[in-house]
């Protein structure tokens, strides 16, 4: 079965072509027919107007009264008939390939029965025209294959499921035989990648119909439960699994006065920050601990006008019109440092903190 965009609308135009299906083609055929008397229905749900007028008046010339009247359910049959007609001269004439019309000449050679033929007889024709093609054992196989997508919701690998058993003829000739509806319970079970509805139904022991009105409310619930918690759920528009994805991580902060890397440094100093009270024992200062003293880090800052370094000398120094600063260990914030760029100097015996500030023009 081939989708075709038709070209002056947006309604995709059904087209079976046997070619396509060398493998599989009843199955293909079968798919087809039924998306095919869904479009037939919705494009032409009243028979050909010429024709009804044509076959009432026939209708009437048969019956021996001419004042004769029809009756609702005669009605009712001619137009079932027309349409019957209708549906084969459509799906020979518009909905399929040339390839397909010598499948149905080979099918029914005579061309009177061909002419004559009605929809239902139609396709059991073609049916046992198209069966060699397939395997059943095959089938059945692939059907013990089935498995849910991870971008399919549970309802959709549910209806998979069931058009797959379809051409497995799983039941038996009894009208009360249940061996379809419980070997596509069985293989929703099996299949489906929700954890949760496949403990619940083995659990409960739960049928085919209780297996997909419960377990569309277990996935509607767990998408729920996703969105009020935050998490980021996959979005397909309608009852979508949950697809866990780890939150990024925010960027931590070290401390400036205890040394410990905090994602809130506003809330860590306010309560929990034991360094704000110590009284360090390097520098006797009170706000930091001894581990992040920037005091013992200070080298002592030469004269200005001792000889500047060569160019090899100054990798790891910055120059200042002032003072020769040499680099310090960084235990400041990075926020503040990106913000403030900071150093230190002694002018005298006094220890000092500095803002360098190169935008200005001397």
């Amino acid at each position: 079965m081939i989708l075709i965009m038709a070209a002056n609308s947006t309604l995709p135009t059904l087209f079976f072509d046997p070619d396509k299906h060398p493998d599989s083609t009843l199955k293909a055929f079968n798919d087809f027919i039924e998306s095919f008397e869904l479009r037939y229905r919705a494009l032409y749900p009243e028979p050909p107007k010429v024709s009804l007028e044509a076959a009432i008046s026939r209708w009437q010339l048969c019956q021996e009264d001419e004042k004769s009247r029809l009756s609702a359910d005669e009605y009712d049959k001619i137009k079932e008939e027309l349409q019957s007609s209708d549906r084969v001269a459509k799906m020979l004439g518009m909905f399929s390939a040339k390839r397909f019309y010598q499948d149905w000449v080979s099918a029914e050679p005579n061309e009177k029965n061909r002419t004559k033929m009605k929809w239902d007889g139609f396709l059991a024709k073609m049916r046992a025209f198209y069966r060699p093609t397939e395997n059943l054992t095959l089938k059945n196989y692939h059907f013990r294959q089935i498995v849910q997508h991870e971008e399919e919701t549970f309802t959709a690998f549910c209806n998979r499921v069931d058009a797959e058993a379809k051409h497995c003829q799983l039941n038996c000739e009894s009208e009360t035989c249940t061996a379809e509806s419980t070997a596509i319970r069985d293989q929703i079970v099996i299949g489906t990648v929700n954890s949760t509805i496949r403990e619940e139904a083995l659990m409960k022991s739960w049928d085919l119909a209780t297996l997909r009105r419960e377990g569309m409310r277990v996935e509607s619930a767990q998408k729920s439960g996703a969105e009020l918690a935050g998490d980021n759920v996959r979005q397909v528009g309608k009852y979508s699994m949950k697809q866990k994805k780890q939150l990024a991580t925010k960027k931590k902060i070290q401390c400036y006065s205890c040394g410990e890397s905090v994602t809130n440094i506003r809330a860590h100093r306010d309560k929990q920050c034991k360094g704000l009270q110590n009284k360090c024992a390097k520098c006797s200062k009170v706000g930091h601990l001894p581990q992040v003293c920037r005091s013992a880090s200070v080298s002592k800052v030469d004269d200005c006008q001792d000889e500047l370094p060569t160019e090899q000398e100054t990798q790891p120094t910055y120059t200042v019109n002032i003072f020769r600063i040499n680099t310090v260990k960084r235990v400041l914030p990075e926020y503040i440092v990106k913000a403030n760029p900071l150093g230190f100097a002694r002018v005298g015996s006094y220890p000092i903190l500095i803002a360098i500030d190169s935008s200005g023009l001397y």
